[in-house]
């Protein structure tokens, strides 16, 4: 059987491209036993270089010098308008250098197909090496750096039109980019495991039967943030995943490890996030009721609170400080859209018949 490579490009920017890009990277490994990974991403690679140990010999691992990212103020939650504009201005000035060293490793490995979620360069570099390349998120660089910096960005909004196929995912409003094909696709997510589930429930609710439980997670704005003492009582629970509180008799933390996190979430009542897609998704495949907390000035976090809104899955706040969290009502979200079907079956499906 002849081997079929593909090249993932993941952004660099928090944990959401990387988690998702994760999840359907394994589908795939699983899905086709001659399949081989070629990653290319930075600032996560410990976490994938350990999510796919057991596939070490058909995964490899490489970096960009630069990328995109949000560079925030010393408060870790306003956006610094001037440092990520010098940030983009030393991306742009070195874009032909990377355009042109991932044209050349492309060339040179010759893989079936390149996939990206959602770095830039990867579709302009394909064009030019010959590679059909995919294109996959709910927002693309180029919205961004125009929305947030009011940058022309022209030369992303070359490279993503660029790109073959668009598969658009929600919670997004971007343009009709793919030149042959576009795929408007659903959530998707690793499945949950129903059975665990209950069983976290159980042991949980022995702590009452009137318990609630409430999944937290704030991203990295979780190392500044504590949960108020007005949210504490004996009637709630905190699951966390991060050291939000740690030792306290309220919270339950996530395992750092763990492998399934999607099943504690499934087990709360309901879960107050930040806008994070892939946190997202597990919530409205799991039927738990969302209240999102989202930074007023970041584009991608205003959709996605649009779209949580628009399909009722949920409540939505958009603040300009981290401690306007603690003014939010911690009360359940209420949520009247019923089951929605998880369409990672369908991504793999639309993804393999281009290999």
């Amino acid at each position: 059987m002849s081997k079929i490579h593909i090249v993932y490009y993941i952004s660099d920017e928090g944990a959401s491209h990387m988690a998702r890009s994760a999840v359907v990277a394994e589908e795939l490994l699983l899905a086709m036993p001659n399949l081989h990974i070629t990653f290319v991403h930075r600032s996560m690679i410990r976490y994938l270089k350990r999510r796919f140990f057991k596939w070490k010999d058909r995964v490899a691992f490489r970096s960009l010098p630069f990328h995109l990212n949000y560079v925030y103020e010393k408060n870790h939650f306003t956006i610094d308008q001037v440092k990520m504009a010098e940030h983009f201005d030393i991306y742009k000035l070195n874009w032909s250098m990377m355009h042109a060293e991932e044209t050349a490793f492309l060339k040179e490995l010759k893989p079936h197909l390149v996939l990206s979620d959602i770095e830039a360069v990867a579709f302009s570099a394909a064009d030019e090496a010959g590679v059909y390349s995919i294109g996959m998120s709910h927002v693309t660089w180029h919205s961004v750096m125009t929305e947030v910096l009011m940058k022309k960005a022209t030369f992303l909004r070359d490279a993503y039109e660029k790109m073959d196929v668009w598969i658009a995912l929600p919670g997004g409003n971007e343009p009709s980019w793919g030149n042959d094909k576009k795929f408007d696709l659903g959530w998707f997510a690793t499945p949950t495991h129903l059975q665990r589930v209950r069983k976290l429930r159980r042991r949980w609710k022995l702590f009452g039967q009137s318990t609630k439980l409430i999944f937290i997670d704030f991203g990295d704005q979780s190392n500044h943030w504590s949960i108020p003492e007005t949210w504490v009582s004996e009637s709630t629970m905190f699951i966390v995943s991060s050291g939000l509180m740690t030792g306290s008799p309220y919270v339950i933390p996530v395992p750092r490890f763990e492998p399934n996190p999607q099943d504690y979430l499934a087990a709360a009542d309901w879960m107050i996030a930040r806008p994070n897609w892939s946190l997202v998704a597990n919530a409205v495949l799991s039927n738990t009721p969302v209240r999102l907390v989202g930074h007023s000035e970041r584009y991608e976090e205003r959709q996605l609170c649009a779209n949580i809104e628009r399909n009722q899955f949920g409540e939505t706040h958009l603040i300009n400080h981290l401690k306007d969290i603690q003014r939010l009502p911690l009360s359940q979200p209420l949520r009247t859209t019923a089951h929605v079907e998880n369409e990672l079956p369908k991504l793999i499906s639309i993804l393999l018949s281009f290999v």
